[in-house]
C-alpha cells in the first residue's frame, strides 16, 4: 500500500465510537438521499461520519490504517480534511498522497502564510480555525480523529470544542527529538 512510509498500524479502533448528535436515522420511505444512509430491513441505517485530520506527511503514515478500518468499515463513512504543510508547495505537496492510496479528499483548509515567527503562526491559527469551523458546519461530522499536538490540530480541536464534536486525539503530548 504504503512502502515509503511508515505506518503504524496500532492505531484507535474508531468503531467503539458511539453514534454522535448528528447522526439521524429514518424509516425507508421517508426523507432520504443522504450519502451515509443505508437501507436494512426496511429501517434506514446511518452511518457515523469520522473526520480525519491530516496536517502533514508526518501525522499521515500514522493516520493511514485508521483512514483504512474506517474507509473499509460498512457503519462508518470516511470524511478527511487535508491543511498545513500538505497543501504546500513548499513542502511538496503532499496532499496528492491520499489520491494515490484510495483516499477521497473532502475538505481543504486553507491556511499557512509564508513565514515562522510568533505573528505568522497565530494569524495562520486563526485562519485554521475559521476554515475548520466552515467545513464542520458544512460536513456534519459524529467524530473528528486528531493527531499529534501542532498548531494546525490545535485548531481542529478548537474548532470541533466549539461545535460540541467529539474528539478522539492520538500521540498527544509525545516528547520529540529537538522539542
Amino acid at each position: 500500500d504504503s512502502p515509503d512510509l511508515e505506518i503504524d498500524e496500532s492505531a484507535a479502533n474508531v468503531r467503539a465510537v458511539p453514534a454522535g448528535r448528528f447522526a439521524q436515522c429514518r424509516m425507508a420511505g421517508g426523507k432520504g438521499g443522504q450519502s451515509a444512509e443505508q437501507c436494512v430491513a426496511g429501517v434506514s441505517v446511518v452511518k457515523r461520519k469520522i473526520c480525519v485530520v491530516s496536517s502533514g506527511r508526518a501525522d499521515y503514515g500514522l493516520l493511514y490504517w485508521p483512514m483504512r478500518e474506517i474507509q473499509n468499515a460498512e457503519d462508518l463513512e470516511l470524511q478527511t480534511i487535508v491543511t498545513g504543510m500538505h497543501l504546500s508547495p513548499e513542502y511538496g505537496l503532499t496532499v496528492d498522497r491520499f489520491a494515490q492510496d484510495g483516499f477521497p479528499i473532502t475538505k481543504r483548509v486553507e491556511m499557512l502564510l509564508s513565514g515562522d515567527s510568533a505573528q505568522a503562526v497565530t494569524k495562520s491559527l486563526g485562519l485554521a480555525v475559521i476554515g475548520f469551523a466552515d467545513a464542520y458546519a458544512q460536513l456534519q461530522p459524529d467524530m473528528v480523529l486528531l493527531l499529534g499536538d501542532r498548531f494546525e490540530i490545535l485548531a481542529a480541536a478548537e474548532a470541533a470544542l466549539i461545535a460540541r464534536i467529539p474528539v478522539a486525539h492520538l500521540y498527544g503530548g509525545d516528547t520529540t527529538e529537538g522539542a
